[in-house]
């Protein structure tokens, strides 16, 4: 792979490992969104159940997606950019022909997206449905080992999904 492809083929030509070079492995993909009535892309502290809350990278990436996964291709980033954010660098290559400074390919480094803590597992209440699920068993397991009471139970539940309320978390104007 030429070093610096980028700035000398365009998008179209590039090969599936360029293509799958520029991507910052920031999983901001992977999270929740939603447009609002003023027309904004709201980003949700809540991703995709195949992103790995360790690694911050997709676990199904080599199967390609699943259902809920957003593909990004240059087809979709020419329909859809808004569902993207702005600092990804599929959309600042395709709108601004650069890279953001902190990109491997730029630094050198295959850590500078987590040292410019530009990834989701930097975003702060970040979590998963299977999180929530996770929360919500170990709840049920203990409410049946004690016979907790339906209010105990309640209030328990109540109590453990409380740390995953949904919230925006970035914000972009389409």
């Amino acid at each position: 792979m030429d070093k610096e492809f980028w700035r000398a083929k365009s998008m179209a030509d590039f090969t599936q490992e360029e293509w799958d070079s520029i991507c910052l492995k920031c999983g901001k993909c992977c999270a929740y969104k939603a447009i609002d009535a003023n027309r904004h892309v709201n980003f949700y502290n809540r991703v995709c159940d195949g992103l790995d809350m360790t690694t911050g990278l997709c676990k199904r990436y080599e199967n390609r997606l699943c259902e809920e996964c957003l593909k990004v291709d240059l087809k979709m980033l020419c329909k859809e950019p808004h569902q993207l954010p702005e600092d990804c660098a599929y959309r600042m290559l395709k709108e601004k022909g650069c890279l953001p400074e902190y990109h491997p390919l730029v630094t050198g480094d295959d850590e500078s997206v987590k040292k410019a803590k530009q990834t989701v597992l930097d975003w702060e209440d970040i979590h998963s449905i299977a999180d929530i699920r996770e929360a919500t068993n170990a709840v049920l397991k203990k409410a049946s080992e004690e016979e907790w009471s339906m209010e105990q139970f309640e209030d328990a539940v109540s109590e453990a999904v409380k740390k995953f309320a949904l919230r925006i978390v970035k914000s972009y104007k389409m």
